[in-house]
């Protein structure tokens, strides 16, 4: 059986490299596609599809932010690139003569791309810090999907036990509309012709009979079920199923003549609905 995922997850992890500290950070919620968005320090731009590529390999769903930050250490030493160093040196002297004596920011500077050579190797333990961060974020999706397959499996037992009632109610609906019939003849002081009242009545009932409704509620049941025992990537295959689910109950309410049969209707529909919005979390 695979692990039911939900596409709500957090996971951190950091590690030290070059003289600082990179922390990387995954947040994911619900999306009908894989959506990524990084925030990443400027000498990593270049990471970025790199970065895609990890992400991909480990989720199929889901609007994920990744963030990546570092923090130099006190005692660290930055290498910079001497050659782009003397030439913003000299593009800023020429400046401040320009402009009569303006100051040259050395932290600006420092901050301008590719000052600051990252030691080799590096960016290879970037990816593989998302990627230890990624196995943390699919962890705790697998927790969330545990807890959400389970809720979705109590849902499913609140609509078959109403399933139970209903078939018990099956044979009594008829007889029930035959008695209502009766009564509205009495009521007008007229008398129904036996083979007309018959007649009536089975067509009454045909309209009111649910048995085909309470049959596709127990095949969606053990449907719905076989899904969540396969696992794997199973939201949308459920979010359908939910509306298949609706579609019964709904019909079962329209044809209701029985307020006891309104009310499981009306618990039907309520447990769909539960499950409709947990649904939305898997993916």
């Amino acid at each position: 059986m695979g692990r039911i995922m939900s596409m709500t997850g957090f996971a951190t992890r950091t590690m030290a490299g070059g003289g600082s500290s990179y922390t990387c950070t995954v947040r994911s919620v619900n999306g009908r596609f894989l959506d990524l968005s990084f925030r990443l320090p400027e000498g990593f731009r270049h990471l970025e599809g790199q970065l895609r590529e990890a992400v991909r390999r480990r989720l199929s769903r889901g609007k994920v932010d990744i963030t990546i930050t570092e923090e130099a250490s006190v005692g660290g030493e930055l290498t910079l690139n001497e050659e782009l160093l003397r030439k913003l040196g000299g593009a800023a002297r020429r400046i401040s003569e320009a402009v009569g004596g303006a100051s040259v920011d050395a932290t600006a500077l420092l901050a301008w791309p590719g000052m600051v050579v990252q030691p080799a190797g590096l960016g290879e333990g970037i990816v593989a810090l998302l990627d230890s961060a990624l196995e943390g974020l699919q962890e705790a999706r697998a927790e969330e999907g545990a807890r959400l397959r389970d809720f979705l499996l109590e849902r499913l037992q609140v609509i078959e036990r109403g399933l139970d009632q209903v078939r018990e109610m099956l044979d009594s609906l008829t007889q029930g509309e035959r008695d209502r019939l009766l009564q509205r003849l009495e009521a007008l002081g007229a008398e129904a012709e036996p083979g007309r009242l018959e007649q009536e009545v089975a067509l009454l009932a045909q309209r009111s009979d649910v048995r085909e409704e309470h049959d596709r509620l127990r095949a969606h049941i053990a449907s719905a079920r076989g899904i969540l025992e396969a696992g794997g990537v199973c939201g949308k295959r459920l979010d359908f199923l939910m509306q298949e689910f609706n579609r019964e109950a709904n019909t079962t309410a329209s044809k209701s003549t029985s307020i006891e049969l309104t009310r499981i209707a009306i618990e039907f529909k309520v447990a769909i609905e539960q499950m409709r919005e947990q649904v939305q979390n898997l993916e």
